[in-house]
């Protein structure tokens, strides 16, 4: 199994670009950094663009679309049907 290194978020310059990005990717509902970002750690232009192609994708527009469950659902489901285990 291959490991990437990451860095924690006590780890990271607060004023860093990255200890900013990281700040952008805590979840409001945990309070956590999930691990899928943290492996952007050693180039943090990727987390960037992580969070870009996110924001593009995954947020509702002014409230429309589909709600952050629906949108989970569909990520599990699509994750099951391609045998995907993260």
């Amino acid at each position: 199994m291959a490991w990437i290194r990451v860095l924690e978020p006590d780890e990271v310059e607060p004023k860093s670009q990255l200890g900013r990005l990281y700040r952008a990717c805590v979840d409001p509902e945990t309070g956590e950094l999930d691990n899928i970002m943290k492996i952007h750690a050693l180039r943090p232009d990727t987390l960037s663009a992580h969070l870009k192609l996110w924001g593009a994708t995954c947020r509702p527009l002014h409230g429309q679309g589909l709600t952050r469950a629906e949108r989970e659902m569909i990520g599990i489901a699509v994750s099951a049907h391609n045998h995907c285990h993260y």
